[in-house]
């Protein structure tokens, strides 16, 4: 997952491996917090981990994936790559 935030004076861009992303250690401690389980619902563990196969089935299969692209009015540019 790429991170890149720009602005007029700065150009910030990180990346997070998607092996951590896709773990499964992370998805059962993010399904375990309040804050995720109150967003998410009551998804079961086992749904919540066919889904993350599938989104690295759709990764490896059409490359890269825009999830967010945020153009603010002042020209800040906020984008977030799978």
């Amino acid at each position: 997952m790429k991170i890149r935030i720009r602005d007029e004076n700065h150009d910030f861009a990180f990346s997070i491996p998607n092996r951590l992303i896709f773990s499964r250690f992370l998805l059962r401690a993010a399904l375990k917090s309040k804050p995720a389980a109150d967003s998410l619902g009551s998804i079961p563990p086992e749904a919540a981990e066919k889904l993350l196969e599938e989104l690295a089935r759709v990764r490896k299969q059409y490359g890269p994936w825009e999830l967010v692209s945020i153009l603010s009015a002042d020209g800040d540019l906020v984008t977030i790559t799978l």
